[in-house]
Formats: C-alpha cells, structure tokens, sequence
C-alpha cells in the first residue's frame, strides 16, 4: 500500500507509506490522496493497491488523472 485516505469528522487524513518511496513517489501519492479530498466523498475510505469494486476503480482513475496534471 502506498497511501490511504479517510475522514475524522470533518478532517481528512492522509496517510503514505514510509518505506521505499523516493520524492516523486510520495509526492504523487499525496497528489492522489488529495484528489480523493477534493473530488469524492467524505465516506468513502481509499486504500491504495487494493482490489475495488467497479464504482471505486472509476474513482481510482479519477484520482490517477488528479494526480497526474498537479504532477506536471
């Protein structure tokens, strides 16, 4: 798992894997994490490298393209 994201109240909380991540790695990780924030709901729970139903691989996408155009 790289990273996760979940809502306590009305904070999210990002979280990233430590381990084997260089700069460009953790920073997009965060990136996706964030487009969780911005573009999906407080309840849902994002768990990354984890398998999906088909409604969460559609938000894994989203997530992927967020990610990819703050990474530029």
């Amino acid at each position: 798992m790289s990273g996760s994201v979940r809502w306590i109240n009305d904070t999210p909380l990002v979280q990233i894997a430590g381990s084997n991540h260089n700069e460009n790695s953790v920073l997009y990780t965060f990136s996706h994490e964030a487009g969780h924030i911005l573009l999906h709901g407080k309840k849902d729970v994002f768990l990354e490298n984890s398998d999906y139903r088909e409604k969460d691989i559609q938000k894994e996408k989203e997530a992927d393209e967020f990610a990819a155009i703050w990474m530029k």
